[in-house]
């Protein structure tokens, strides 16, 4: 790449080599997701909100590769390819915001994930639904010359800037924005409550010989907690960089470095490659992947029961910690079936 000529040359090369590998590398996943969910010994490992809200984002981030690779520079096929990109796009982003939004509701404000599960899903569709629709009706989209992709297609930078903002850039950024409000919300109610239940617990152990309270699920499953979290803060940088790289191109059509625009087309096409990469190091799939191995086979997930863990610190009972205290987070649920609790986070 030492001049935009002979990038030019080989833009479509490096287009088709991360989309391939996207492609590949998101099909082993699934696959491997599938064969957990079908195994009995690893299915209750995979029952979490939020791993399934993963699943769906990664299905549509294969659907928009696809689509993608599949486009045509003149015609209805690329109209229509725009259209299902820009739905895959906001579908996928809505997931990675209901993964944050559940998370808070779950943890501050003591709500069923697995209750609200249903409207994430048809929330995010309605809203991809209702952002694509009337630009798609209104032919805004099309084979676009600034960047050769099919892609909003006005020639008049104002008209084409318009229709990115209200339909994907306005939504992307907000929902980013939203993602870091509720992290940060959940960062500080751990914090406040950990503070709160060790005073607690001091304060029964000092007063009367019996133990002290057993640490809250949002303490005991900390790890996890966090580690969801990173979903939405690899969605809030994808989709910010991506939005503001966007608007700069759209602005400045004639004067865009050829650098900016692949590093635009970077963030786009390493995308789904990053999604993978922190699926296959979620909790959930590694603690089914160990779920198969001969010394756990004997054991049988559905043989413990668990009651629904409420997350009020005053009403906790003594046998609301499934798990060894001493063992916290994740290495203290690797050989056991999720509780409650961590199936609506």
């Amino acid at each position: 790449m030492t001049s935009p000529g002979s990038f030019n040359a080989h833009v479509n090369d490096l287009v088709l080599g991360f989309g391939v590998a996207g492609i590949v590398s998101i099909s082993l996943t699934l696959g491997a997701f599938a064969y957990l969910a079908w195994n009995p010994v690893s299915r209750p490992h995979l029952n979490r909100v939020s791993f399934r809200l993963l699943v769906y984002a990664l299905i549509l981030s294969y659907a928009a590769i696809m689509i993608g690779a599949t486009r045509d520079p003149a015609g209805w096929q690329c109209n229509l390819s725009a259209f299902l990109g820009g739905i895959c796009m906001i579908f996928g982003g809505a997931m990675f915001f209901c993964m944050a939004l559940n998370l808070q509701l779950v943890l501050v404000h003591a709500m069923n994930g697995r209750k609200m599960e249903r409207y994430y899903v048809l929330a995010g569709f309605f809203m991809a639904a209702a952002c694509n629709i009337p630009a798609y009706t209104a032919g805004a989209f099309g084979f676009w010359e600034g960047n050769t992709t099919c892609w909003f297609n006005s020639p008049n930078p104002s008209t084409q800037l318009q229709w990115f903002i209200g339909s994907q850039g306005f939504w992307l950024i907000f929902m980013a924005f939203c993602e870091v409000i509720s992290f940060g919300t959940i960062v500080w109610y751990m914090m406040f409550c950990q503070r709160t239940t060790s005073g607690i617990s001091e304060t029964i152990g000092t007063m009367s010989s019996v133990q002290p309270l057993p640490k809250p699920p949002i303490v005991l499953y900390r790890k996890i907690i966090l580690r969801i979290g990173l979903y939405p803060i690899f969605s809030c940088f994808f989709n910010i960089t991506g939005c503001i790289l966007d608007i700069y191109v759209i602005r400045n059509p004639n004067t865009t470095s050829w650098r900016l625009g692949a590093v635009d087309l970077l963030v786009y096409i390493l995308r789904p490659l990053m999604y993978v990469l922190l699926a296959v190091t979620d909790p959930s799939f590694l603690r089914g992947l160990r779920a198969l191995r001969p010394q756990a086979t004997s054991r049988n997930p559905r043989s413990r029961a668990h009651s629904f863990i409420n997350i009020d610190i005053r009403t906790w009972p003594s046998s609301a910690a499934t798990v060894d205290s001493s063992k916290e987070g994740e290495e203290g649920i690797h050989n056991t079936s999720s509780p409650e609790f961590t199936r609506q986070i």
